[in-house]
């Protein structure tokens, strides 16, 4: 929502595309309109016809992003040492010089964005704005019924809907400026490639300064191409060769609110947010709630889903047993031979389960775990045959492979802690058969593999 002490123009923006990759997202504009108000409307009076206007417009959405558009803001630009550990504190120690005014800091809001960086130094884009302006904005949309993601400073934010809707316009390398043009001033964004510099705003009185303002700023770009303007007020310069700046094709005069619209769903894109801490807090929390409370609904809903197919599949399942079990009964004779092998089966299931099974079972899983026990992080085992010997030994064969010779020799060793008889049947190079081993990362060649027997007691 741009909002201005004569009116607001509204955008309203919708969003698609995959929730987990918010910079693959398909945006289209649902509706614009515009509230007009009298001049010296009190504010009361304005938050009553914004949402009448919204009510009328079936407007859903509880969420907001807005700009202060008062003249009483200041945008400068700074230069600090690039091994400044925390920026905010020392625009904090250098407010009064920055701004060249004796002004307390508690009446001042304040947000950056660092336009370039090396080695040496940062170059940053300061603005500051009376707390009070924040506070009326804030109050505004809070009588609206609305609550506001992020709240930006002048027309800074227009720019979005050229990074959006013209990405390819940055790739070239030629210089190029982004007016936004108001009734009584002028916002420029110029960009050397695809940096952007700082912003510059400049107050016009008549359209004769505002095409001189222009038309200075404008000489540093050799192409009138690569110039694009956009706003309230582009009725004198649209005889000019500029390119007319429209994101998704609105009204210029809904170019900001475009891009406002465009910083809800990409803050990355204009990093600067002026809202206090605690409203920020309470926007979070809310919106999670939200998105929690969304959630649970689809999942609930998923839920009964599958509970209703799945009582369908029960009922279809029990409906084609209660089918068999007819068929099983019409069939006499051959129905008895069928329980008879089922009791065959039982008798089978009982046998494996056995205590002499379960001995063996446990016996396997002994072997197992203290071969796991000595074998060292250097080493893999890619098979073990453990052969049935007496009721209290078992020869085992190992093969696998290692980092090194050494890694086998000192695997050998450790085995000998637990096995008797430990013989290195074979290690080298891998075998044909062998083929199939991983590669190695760290460019120390291919693995060296081997064979051992040993012979292990049960404890």
């Amino acid at each position: 929502m741009d909002l201005t002490p004569l009116g607001a123009h509204v955008v309203l923006l919708r969003r698609r595309g995959n929730w987990f990759n918010k910079y693959n997202s398909h945006f289209s504009v649902d509706k614009t309109f515009s509230v007009d108000f009298p001049e010296r409307t009190p504010p009361l009076e304005k938050a009553h016809k914004l949402r009448e206007k919204l009510l009328a417009e079936r407007i859903k959405t509880k969420y907001a992003v807005s700009a202060i558009r008062s003249s009483s803001f200041k945008c400068v630009n700074a230069t600090v040492a690039s091994s400044t550990e925390n920026i905010s504190e020392w625009i904090k120690e250098h407010h009064e010089r920055l701004l060249k005014l004796p002004v307390p800091l508690d009446t001042l809001k304040y947000d950056y964005e660092i336009l370039d960086a090396d080695e040496e130094e940062t170059r940053l884009e300061i603005t500051f704005v009376r707390k009070s302006d924040v506070d009326e904005v804030v109050q505004l949309f809070n009588d609206v019924g609305l609550g506001l993601l992020a709240l930006g400073v002048g027309a800074r934010d227009f720019v979005s809907g050229y990074l959006v809707c013209y990405p390819d316009a940055l790739k070239q390398k030629s210089d190029k400026i982004l007016f936004h043009l108001g009734r009584d001033f002028i916002c420029a964004a110029s960009y050397v490639g695809p940096k952007r510099q700082a912003i510059r705003y400049y107050q016009v009185r008549s359209k004769e300064a505002l095409l001189d303002q222009m038309s200075k700023y404008a000489n540093s770009v050799s192409n009138e191409h690569n110039i694009y303007v956009t706003g309230d007020f582009i009725e004198p310069v649209q005889s000019t060769s500029y390119n007319v700046l429209q994101p998704f094709k609105v009204a210029t005069s809904f170019s900001l609110a475009t891009g406002l619209a465009i910083k809800g769903f990409l803050p990355e894109l204009s990093p600067t947010n002026y809202l206090p801490t605690d409203i920020l807090y309470r926007t979070e929390i809310n919106l999670l709630k939200r998105l929690t409370l969304r959630l649970g609904v689809v999942l609930g809903g998923s839920l009964i889903i599958l509970l209703i197919v799945s009582s369908l599949a029960i009922q279809v399942f029990t409906s084609k047993l209660d089918k068999l079990d007819e068929q099983a009964i019409l069939m006499g004779d051959q129905y008895k031979d069928v329980s008879i092998l089922e009791d065959q089966v039982h008798q089978l299931e009982s046998s494996l389960h056995s205590p002499s099974r379960e001995i063996q079972r446990s016996s396997y899983s002994q072997i197992i775990h203290q071969l796991s026990s000595v074998t060292p992080d250097s080493v893999w085992l890619y098979k073990l045959y453990i052969a049935q010997g007496a009721p209290t030994h078992r020869d085992v064969s190992l093969y696998g492979y290692a980092v090194s010779n050494d890694a086998i020799t000192m695997y050998l060793k450790k085995l000998q802690t637990i096995a008797s008889d430990v013989q290195l049947i074979r290690s080298g190079s891998p075998l044909q058969v062998e083929s199939a081993l991983p590669h190695r990362h760290d460019n120390g060649g291919s693995y060296r593999t081997f064979e051992i027997e040993a012979f292990m007691l049960d404890e």
